[in-house]
């Protein structure tokens, strides 16, 4: 009896490390697929907007941490499921429970998209601001108006052909300074 006791507990299996390397790949490979969806469920449900990129690495982290642990099935729905817990406004007793159309990813840009979007708009309000007071006019009437080339001539008192070639000036003017596709042209 004394015998048995000195016997340490076998050790159990050391664990497979192909497999969880290839588990935790799986885990990680998940979780960049999910991550628009994930961030937009945390932009919806956040108590504070200015959490969203705290709660998104906290989220992260703590399905990493539990994949180490145990097994996970879906990583997205369980990263989304700590994303909830962690989107409760501090101290609230129970959790706002989404309704399933609360899963489906938003269509609102992303913040990178908002900011870049923000910086081509202040490129071209700049390149706008740059023109002639003319030229400048007849772009704002044309393009943001909608006037057609005949109105715009006969208010201000000058020919079609004239507001055209102001037209195409404005535009290529505007192109050089933001560029064809809205990103900064070189200079």
């Amino acid at each position: 009896m004394g015998a048995a006791l000195l016997h340490a507990p076998a050790q159990p299996p050391a664990p497979d490390r192909r497999q969880s390397a290839a588990d935790r790949a799986r885990v990680h490979l998940a979780l960049v697929e999910a991550t628009a969806d994930i961030r937009a469920f945390i932009r919806r449900h956040a108590f504070c907007a200015q959490k969203v990129d705290d709660i998104y690495q906290e989220t992260v982290t703590r399905v990493l941490e539990r994949s180490q642990a145990a097994h996970l099935d879906n990583p997205a729905a369980y990263a989304t499921q700590i994303a909830r817990t962690l989107c409760r406004k501090p101290g609230r007793e129970t959790p706002h429970e989404p309704a399933d159309f609360d899963l489906i990813a938003s269509a609102r840009p992303s913040p990178e998209d908002e900011i870049h979007h923000r910086r081509r708009c202040d490129r071209m309000m700049d390149a706008i601001a740059r023109l002639p007071a003319l030229r400048r006019d007849i772009l704002l009437r044309r393009r943001w108006r909608g006037q057609s080339r005949a109105d715009i001539a006969r208010e201000l008192g000058i020919s079609e052909e004239t507001v055209k070639k102001h037209m195409s000036r404005a535009l290529d003017a505007l192109e050089s300074h933001v560029g064809p596709d809205g990103s900064e042209a070189l200079r």
